[in-house]
């Protein structure tokens, strides 16, 4: 659900106010520095996602598999984050 909210406002808007961060972070139960980083890495996954396009002339089933492999490494990392920063405050 996490990934769902934070994709469908990264499709609205590439870059967040503080403000806004504030607010996303809030309703999805993360931190803000957890949505900033989202952002920034969803920005960048963007970004190589063009270059391969263009290297790879065409070869649309590479790319979509990319992408696919892209948000599942994102999402486990976010899972991760989302640990650590518990155990953190449990410690």
């Amino acid at each position: 659900i996490q990934l769902d909210r934070l994709n469908a406002r990264y499709q609205e808007k590439k870059y967040l106010k503080t403000s806004d961060r504030k607010v996303l972070a809030t309703q999805l139960d993360l931190t803000e520095k957890q949505v900033k980083n989202w952002f920034q890495n969803r920005r960048m996954k963007d970004k190589t996602f063009k270059k391969n396009i263009k290297a790879d002339d065409g070869d649309e089933k590479k790319d979509e598999k990319s992408l696919n492999q892209l948000e599942v490494e994102e999402s486990v990392k976010l899972k991760k984050a989302d640990e650590k920063e518990q155990n953190d405050e449990c410690v």
